[in-house]
């Protein structure tokens, strides 16, 4: 693997075709091949610079406090681990949801 210019550890094959055509068909769901490439190129990258991530976020704890460190590590892991959407169950006419449960006593 080629050794990069700058200070970060060099990233692997995540991003390595960017002019990839998107696997997907016309109304699959699912993430584009660019989403899943910048997740794997974020993972990579976080695991490549653990230890210099750990040494950003105590230089950033100590200089702006604990709130500012994890408001960077949140801001970081948002782009690798994905959001789940908030979802509202609902019964009929929009009321409560009501379950029935029954049993027999048969043998």
């Amino acid at each position: 693997m080629a050794k990069s210019k700058g200070s970060f550890a060099p990233l692997g094959q995540a991003l390595a075709d960017p002019n990839k055509r998107s696997p997907r068909t016309s109304g699959k769901p699912g993430e584009t091949y660019a989403t899943r490439a910048a997740r794997e190129a974020i993972a990579e990258f976080v695991d490549l610079n653990s230890t210099k991530l750990q040494r950003w976020l105590d230089e950033i704890y100590d200089q702006d406090g604990p709130k500012a460190a994890f408001g960077a590590f949140s801001d970081l892991l948002e782009y690798h681990v994905p959001k789940l959407a908030r979802t509202e169950v609902v019964g009929k006419d929009e009321g409560p949801v009501e379950i029935a449960v029954s049993w027999s006593l048969e043998k």
